[in-house]
């Protein structure tokens, strides 16, 4: 029979157990203060792009008649994806459009008229008797303002004006002519006085020259009336000239009103047709044909076309936020996104930033703008692809304290 003595352990052993767990307590007391561990708001968060895609409905059904596009090719706004067949001509169809996007936006006054379009108005279906409308009044003032009629009678009437010029500048000659023959005569009488005073002459000497000044008087009267009666004659033809222009350029503007009408009318049915049976690009971006598109292929209202993908959009991120802990969020806030699509250990996180907070919840919980201050390039350095609606676990850093705050604050709400 074995008996088991238990002594007591030696007092080296007990002190080394000491010192040991001393220096783990202080290690751990100090890593506890130094290692960060804020409290988190957690969400579910959303990258998107600034511009979202655009999915294009049919709004006509119809055959495809024109398809421009093929997949992945890349498109301005408002260039022309397919059109729809309505049982128009549509390359003349789309021929009129444009001629109607190059026509000045003002045709009156000296702007050259466009030539009319070189279509057929029996292929165009509805835009056939508005287009007649167009031409006819187009054909209308070019050969109103080919025509000279007004023109030849303005310069007829301005030949008039300059003869009585002439001749208003020739009386005048004259009455200067004979204001100074007076004028000479005047300063010739003082003489002729002089001499009668003497006694060198007679009274009646006078007399011999006074026929001759009222001669010269009346050569003056007649000068100025001659000039007054040219010089209305002149203001009633320039009336005249002034009536006749104003009477053209109102005719002018009555035609181009009529052409103008006659556009409104052509561009509507345009509008409307383009609207029903043209397919356009809302924006630059490539597009993504929802099917297996080809001309002459039927296509119904509301059947998806394509989607347009904006290019070169920058990405940005949101996150619906529940009610618990919202109010601990303010901007400026640290947030770490774990994508759903790239694991956490492989790729790491996609780092942002609170930048704008709603004030309303929609289904108890409040949307959190984010800004991505690195863009797509997780904390592991990787980038990773942009893709629509790229989704993933949002972690809102509401506070910077260390471990061991934490656990005292932890102690501290228990205790209360």
């Amino acid at each position: 029979m074995y008996r088991e003595v238990i002594s007591a352990p030696p007092p080296l052993l007990v002190r080394s157990g000491a010192v040991v767990t001393a220096i783990a307590l202080a290690t751990l007391l100090a890593v506890a203060s130094v290692v960060p561990y804020p409290s988190v708001v957690g969400g579910r968060a959303h990258v998107v792009s600034a511009d979202l895609p655009v999915t294009l409905l049919s709004r006509g059904n119809g055959k495809l008649a024109l398809l421009k596009v093929r997949e992945g090719d890349q498109v301005a706004r408002d260039d022309i994806l397919a059109v729809l067949d309505d049982g128009s001509d549509i390359r003349q169809l789309l021929q009129l459009e444009q001629w109607l996007v190059n026509l000045p936006a003002d045709l009156s006054g000296d702007v050259a008229l466009p030539a009319p379009p070189a279509v057929t108005p029996a292929r165009l279906g509805s835009a056939a008797a508005p287009l007649l409308s167009v031409v006819q009044a187009l054909g209308n003032l070019r050969t109103f303002r080919a025509s000279t009629e007004t023109s030849d009678q303005v310069a007829q009437l301005r030949q008039v004006v300059a003869a009585y010029r002439q001749l208003v500048g020739q009386f005048a000659d004259k009455e200067n002519a004979a204001e100074a023959s007076l004028k000479a005569d005047q300063r010739m009488q003082a003489g002729r006085e002089t001499l009668i005073a003497k006694g060198l002459a007679a009274p009646a000497y006078l007399d011999r020259f006074e026929s001759g000044k009222q001669s010269q008087r009346d050569r003056v009267a007649e000068a100025r009336i001659a000039t007054a009666r040219h010089l209305a004659t002149i203001a009633s033809t320039e009336r005249e000239i002034s009536a006749l222009l104003a009477a053209h350029r109102d005719r002018d503007a009555e035609m181009v009103a009529r052409l103008s009408s006659a556009l409104r009318d052509l561009r509507g049915v345009m509008q409307d047709w383009d609207h029903v049976n043209v397919i356009r690009a809302p924006l630059t971006g490539r597009v993504r044909l929802f099917g297996l598109w080809s001309e002459a292929q039927n296509i119904r209202s509301g059947d998806t076309f394509a989607i347009v993908e904006p290019l070169h959009s920058t990405p940005s991120a949101f996150a619906f936020v529940p009610e618990a802990g919202f109010g601990k969020v303010r901007l400026g806030q640290k947030v770490v996104i774990r994508l759903d699509a790239y694991p956490r250990l492989e790729f790491g996180q996609l780092e942002a930033r609170v930048s704008a907070i709603s004030a309303v919840a929609i289904d108890g919980k409040y949307r959190v703008l984010l800004d991505l201050p690195n863009g797509l390039t997780l904390s592991s350095g990787k980038t990773v692809q942009f893709a629509q609606n790229m989704d993933g676990d949002a972690r809102i850093e509401v506070n910077n304290l260390r471990l061991i705050q934490q656990v005292f604050a932890h102690l501290a709400a228990w205790t209360e």
